[in-house]
């Protein structure tokens, strides 16, 4: 043993013959041993304190947040006499905590976050019976007919020949894909694109919401008008990552977005028809069907590549399947790409697109990855409806709007999805 080792066991000795001797003296001294005792609970009680304290102190700060709401059913007033209400798509914005830090670099250039993004829920709300009840049914394949019956005609699918490139993600595809030239009338396609575009003349003032502030500061280093933007907390809205009415104008001078309204089965004549034909053709139940979404694409607008499902995702509620109709011919641009698949699929009006993105089993196929090309001429406007694996409760619903962020009742938002498979998109249907 060297002489540290010694020195440790003598004072090891020491310690343990005082403690005996304080204990033989508790002995002949009751009160002084209960006050020892209390005045050591005290001290061990205020090193657990300190403890606590310094481990809270290094997590970083976060503002409280709000609470988004809770879904439930809403409606809006008719764009149109011809076709369905057209309202927004519900894909909303995260309703997070937000803190930007006095010493983040406010040119967004070598931005530093300490901003943790935790979603915030609503408070514990009683579970129906029918939730508690409910069990779901399963959709696991594209069965497509000879033809589904369109006014006077009967229009049959065809089936697009896919091969998977050299730099394909997998060695095997379950993706099917067909198209169906027709499977609406032109007075159908006329008649969606103007209750859409009649929605959107309303949609005034849109606020920009992100999913993250890292999608926030690659969206704006896009524009040399943005790259020095200074944004402090005053230029968020509580409990959100979305901007104020007033930062958001400034945004909305340079950034691209399409355009996306909504409507849903139930709310007119033509959703039941559509849910038809849709049920005929590829053996898709409604009841597995969200909302229809119309969406118009402008000049210099695409949407980045991307997957319907959630590659690596367990969740079984998720898209299975994507119908895809282009309501009016595209002067140029506006292609729908399966880059993994060597597939490109003009936009003709009326003319429909429909895949798979799950296989049998309700696993994402990464080999789905699609992306809008940019108009580059014209404009695009195109009718979409995604099916589910699995079916659950609020499916195909419309939901009251979230409480937060604080805007006017007609306000829209723009959300703005993550930077390197998303892009962003206004919608005036605000739900999470």
């Amino acid at each position: 043993m060297g002489k540290e080792g010694r020195r440790t066991a003598a004072a090891s000795n020491a310690a343990r013959k005082a403690s005996k001797s304080e204990n033989i003296g508790a002995g002949r001294a009751p009160a002084h041993a209960a006050a020892t005792n209390a005045a050591t609970a005290k001290w061990s009680a205020l090193v657990v304190a300190l403890v606590a304290l310094a481990l809270w102190s290094a997590l970083p700060n976060t503002r409280p947040s709000g609470r988004a709401g809770s879904p439930a059913a809403s409606s809006r007033e008719s764009a149109s006499d011809e076709v369905p209400d057209a309202d927004a798509d519900s894909a909303g914005p995260p309703a997070t905590q937000h803190n930007l830090k006095a010493n983040v670099d406010k040119t967004l250039k070598t931005v530093k976050v300490s901003t943790r993004d935790v979603p915030e829920s609503e408070p514990s709300r009683p579970i129906s019976r029918m939730e508690k009840e409910w069990i779901p049914t399963t959709l696991s394949a594209l069965v497509m007919s000879a033809g589904v019956k369109v006014g006077d005609r009967i229009i049959e699918p065809k089936p697009l020949k896919t091969k998977l490139v050299k730099s394909a993600s997998k060695s095997k595809t379950q993706v099917k894909m067909y198209t169906l030239d027709d499977l609406l009338t032109s007075a159908e396609c006329s008649g969606l694109i103007r209750a859409h575009d009649h929605h959107v003349q309303n949609m005034k003032d849109p606020i920009f919401c992100f999913d993250s502030e890292t999608t926030m500061q690659a969206h704006l280093r896009e524009h040399d008008q943005l790259r020095s933007l200074r944004l402090g907390d005053a230029d968020f809205t509580d409990g959100t990552t979305c901007l104020n009415t007033t930062m958001s104008q400034r945004l909305d001078k340079f950034v691209k977005y399409s355009v996306s309204t909504a409507f849903y089965t139930g709310e007119s004549k033509f959703s039941h028809e559509m849910d038809r034909r849709i049920e005929e053709a590829s053996g898709m139940p409604r009841a597995h069907g969200g909302k229809y979404q119309v969406t118009s694409y402008g000049r210099g607008v695409g949407y980045k590549t991307h997957t319907d499902c959630r590659v690596g995702s367990r969740e079984k509620r998720d898209r299975f399947a994507t119908v895809l109709v282009y309501l009016n011919d595209v002067e140029s641009g506006g292609h729908t790409i399966f880059p993994e698949l060597g597939v490109s699929v003009e936009p003709r009006r009326a003319r429909s697109l429909i895949w798979n993105s799950m296989s049998a089993d309700g696993v994402c196929d990464g080999t789905s990855v699609h992306n809008a090309s940019t108009v580059t001429s014209g404009r695009k406007v195109i009718l979409q409806r995604w099916y589910y694996y699995h079916t659950f409760p609020t499916l195909g619903k419309r939901f009251d709007p979230p409480r937060i962020p604080a805007r006017r009742e007609e306000q829209p938002f723009i959300s703005c999805d993550q930077y390197d498979q998303g892009s962003c998109r206004m919608y005036d249907e605000w739900q999470y």
